[in-house]
């Protein structure tokens, strides 16, 4: 089993990289102020284990915006696709959230697969790099 790290979250701004992963096990009694997420929450968790514990029940992937340098993270959900900064939703998890993993993408980082992942959002956001849907 991987050991647990506590990390500052702007270090970890600083060093997250295009196609990195991040999976959220979320706090679904956080969710309470917007019952519909709350309800989904609760069945993702109790749907995969029964028990709700130890579910990672959401994910990301980071996407770095190559004229700013700044990482975004790129997530799916029950009305849209969004982009939010990788700092803001980092900040967002720390109270939604009972355990934040990140897993790094071990392959290079090849001017192909930046450029297909900027390819994508591009078209996500309307054209519009490194803007929010």
């Amino acid at each position: 089993m991987a050991a647990t790290q506590r990390v500052v979250i702007s270090s970890l701004t600083d060093n997250v990289r295009t196609g990195d992963l991040v999976f959220f096990n979320q706090r679904c009694d956080s969710l309470l102020d917007a019952p519909r997420f709350a309800v989904v929450c609760a069945f993702r968790k109790y749907g995969l284990s029964h028990s709700g514990a130890g579910v990672f029940d959401h994910a990301g992937v980071v996407v770095r915006n190559p004229r700013t340098d700044v990482p975004w993270l790129l997530e799916g959900s029950s009305s849209a696709v969004r982009l939010t900064p990788f700092e803001e939703r980092a900040m967002e998890a720390a109270k939604t959230a009972s355990e934040v993993v990140l897993v790094r993408l071990e392959t290079p980082r090849t001017p192909a697969l930046e450029a297909r992942a900027q390819g994508y959002v591009a078209e996500l956001a309307g054209g519009e790099r490194g803007g929010r849907t």
